[in-house]
């Protein structure tokens, strides 16, 4: 996304990037013999500025942010459940970033108690898991995913598409699952077809291909045929943001961004 493209929306809402930079070196600095991603939660925890941040988007007070992390510190289950995934895929240049979006989804997801989230994107899964970490948690809810087969070609946004023959979404943990329908089809083809969700509270996550065009209908499709209560880009300084900002321009609504995330509620 062009830098004048992106400044030209008002109503962008962006976190401190001096405390991006501050919690990035303390993540940078873990020790990577412990669970990095459980440790990552304690840098956050103690992060006002982000705690507040996350309290603003979704509109709890900031007490029930901190529980939502300390919920998620303590959920044995999945930790053990990751702790070889998330070595695997920290090993591949091509893993995507690893550092904290998948913990901010987490709490999007808490916070919001969506009945279905519609996740375009998958590859490793690691995203997909900690959704899915969020609906069980809410005793409530289901992930739909879309992803093609992994072909190992730089797709057209320019991303690795090589999952270094692990399998899409191999990442969730088993006792998650059965909240989990994993599609292997074109998200624009699956989306259509989608008829499980009338009248369900709807939230909408795009981490597909980053292009404008193919944001932009993917967005169509699905709020043509549900009921939206937010879109969550990852990748929003690509192209596909453009497709975020038209929506928020027509809607009048904030986009809340954190690091490379965009965050659009309705």
């Amino acid at each position: 996304m062009s830098k004048d493209a992106s400044m030209a929306n008002d109503y962008h809402i962006n976190f401190s990037m001096q405390e991006l930079n501050k919690i990035l070196s303390l993540v940078d600095k873990i020790d990577a013999s412990k669970l990095v991603d459980r440790e990552k939660i304690k840098v956050l925890i103690n992060s006002n500025q982000y705690i507040e941040f996350i309290s603003k988007v979704v509109d709890v007070q900031q007490r029930h942010v901190v529980r939502y992390l300390r919920e998620l510190m303590l959920e044995k289950i999945f930790w053990d459940s990751i702790e070889k995934p998330l070595q695997n895929i920290s090993e591949l240049s091509a893993a995507g970033d690893l550092r904290f979006n998948s913990i901010t989804l987490y709490l999007l997801v808490r916070a919001l108690a969506p009945d279905v989230v519609i996740e375009t994107g998958v590859a490793h899964g690691k995203s997909s898991a900690y959704q899915l970490a969020g609906l069980h948690a809410n005793g409530k809810g289901k992930l739909i995913s879309f992803d093609l087969p992994a072909s190992g070609n730089v797709a057209l946004d320019g991303s690795n598409t090589d999952l270094a023959g692990y399998e899409i979404g191999h990442f969730v943990p088993p006792y998650l699952r059965h909240l989990w329908e994993l599609n292997i089809v074109d998200s624009l083809i699956g989306i259509e077809k989608i008829s499980s969700v009338k009248n369900k509270r709807v939230l909408f996550f795009h981490d597909s291909l980053h292009t404008y065009d193919h944001a932009k209908y993917e967005i169509q499709l699905i709020r043509d045929r549900v009921s939206l209560i937010g879109i969550i880009m990852d990748n929003y300084d690509m192209d596909c943001g453009l497709a975020l900002q038209e929506i928020s321009d027509d809607a009048q609504k904030e986009i809340y961004i954190c690091k490379d995330m965009g965050i659009l509620l309705f």
